[in-house]
């Protein structure tokens, strides 16, 4: 039997629940990741661990394009869809699996298959196997990415939390054990053995939440929800097209320098301190989004325009008090590292600028993606802060390497900013078939939802 809709608690409930619960996962989550690195860092030389940023970075970009979005697609969607209408929720979710299941085959063999021109590429032919191993743990990537996004839609936060804290150690675990025991090419196994059993994880909680609901997760018609796939996961997933290759292109340029790899690393403590501001930020606008859409669903605006700018005031606040906290306190942070890392310090402090633009676009976006708008995003959003970076990282990292990196990420995030807020003044905040206040509601009968 379906147990009550979670839709019908308060919504400060529901946030401070899901925000809850994604902490202690993403604490586990990305938190091992942190950690993992850290102690790599310390672990290996210099010049590894920036071959071993450079793999994960590679793994990163083909995750986002195997993906294509079904995550994203699958928390909006779902979301919308639970209560109003659980059959196409299944079928939406089954529809996505197994299109992201088809795709990770797909990337992951050729990574595979690649690996020996992709590390002459970069000048440093030893990578090869290393991107073969990595080739395993970018299917479960994939999987991870689109199974995480089921759990938020289905607002399964708690399943996606505890499923989070034991993959998380594992993760840690087997890199860590990897590196000591096999170096670059043993952490990359840990992480692909760490990947496959969070994925196992990640379905059975998946499968559960969803039963709870009374959602039967089978592949449904793909003519039925093709208008999903044209209007949101496509340009959504383009938008990823767009921004992992940007990203991964700078990575690309900066170790083709000379020392490249060793500025590499740099750049990477650095940026785990970005990563780290913009955590609780993420996490937030993750739960936002479940919560933004399932009142899309019901057409209720005034709850609509509530969640999205208290989601907006405690994003941007969150990230800059985190950018404030990680410059004053980065020379300690770095020394986390070794000492090798403290040069990254004007790395930091550049990127820690740069993560107030993209808080803000952070928030702003939810407005874009609730409404479906993905392909203004690609058009007016994506092309032009990506083309940014790129152009940004080609011209600036000759001359400055790292730092010239880091200036690249705040030029992009200071274009999609000013787009950000200029496609969400064209579409409004305020829903426009929505009922008007008092009115009984047109999708759905039974109790009204409590604020």
């Amino acid at each position: 039997m379906p147990t009550r809709d979670s839709g019908l608690a308060p919504l400060r409930v529901r946030l401070a629940h899901g925000v809850a619960w994604n902490l202690i996962g993403a604490v586990f989550n990305q938190g091992s990741t942190f950690a993992a690195n850290v102690v790599l860092a310390n672990t290996l030389t210099v010049l590894v661990f920036g071959e071993y940023a450079m793999v994960q970075s590679t793994v990163a970009v083909l995750s986002v394009l195997g993906q294509l979005a079904t995550g994203y697609t699958a928390t909006k969607y779902v979301a919308e869809f639970r209560s109003v209408n659980p059959l196409r929720a299944g079928h939406l979710l089954g529809m996505l699996g197994v299109v992201s299941g088809g795709m990770g085959l797909v990337v992951s063999f050729g990574l595979f298959f690649c690996a020996q021109w992709l590390s002459a590429l970069l000048e440093q032919p030893g990578l090869a196997d290393a991107l073969r191993i990595a080739a395993v743990a970018l299917f479960f990537s994939v999987m991870n990415g689109f199974l995480m996004g089921a759990l938020s839609g289905l607002e399964g936060y708690d399943a996606l939390g505890r499923s989070c804290v034991i993959g998380g150690t594992l993760y840690f675990v087997a890199a860590v054990l990897g590196a000591r025991f096999g170096a670059l090419e043993g952490a990359m196994a840990g992480i692909a053995i760490a990947g496959a059993i969070q994925c196992v994880l990640f379905w059975r909680a998946t499968l559960t939440v969803a039963a709870r609901q009374g959602i039967e997760i089978r592949p449904g018609s793909l003519r039925r929800d093709a208008d999903i796939l044209v209007s949101f996961a496509l340009p959504a997933a383009l938008n990823g097209f767009l921004s992992v290759p940007a990203i991964w292109f700078g990575h690309a340029v900066l170790v083709r320098q000379e020392g490249g790899y060793q500025s590499m690393a740099l750049f990477t403590a650095a940026n785990n301190f970005r990563i780290i501001a913009l955590f609780l930020p993420n996490i937030v606008n993750n739960v936002n989004m479940s919560l933004l859409n399932y009142q899309l669903g019901l057409q209720d605006s005034r709850r609509y325009r509530r969640v999205l700018w208290v989601n907006f005031g405690l994003t941007v606040t969150i990230a800059t008090g985190a950018a404030a906290a990680a410059t004053l306190l980065a020379p300690w942070l770095l020394d986390l590292f070794g000492e090798e890392f403290r040069a990254a310090y004007p790395v930091l402090v550049v990127l820690m600028l740069a993560t107030i633009p993209e808080s803000v676009s952070l928030a702003l976006l939810q407005v874009i993606q609730s409404r479906a708008r993905m392909w203004f995003t690609f058009i007016g959003v994506a092309a032009p802060s990506y083309a940014t970076l790129a152009i940004a990282a080609w011209l600036l990292i000759p001359a400055q390497h790292a730092l010239g990196l880091a200036w690249a990420y705040a030029a992009a995030a200071a274009v999609a900013v000013a787009a950000n807020a200029l496609m969400v003044r064209r579409i409004g905040t305020r829903l426009p078939h929505a009922d008007p206040p008092g009115a009984p509601n047109r999708r759905e009968s039974g109790p009204s939802q409590p604020v």
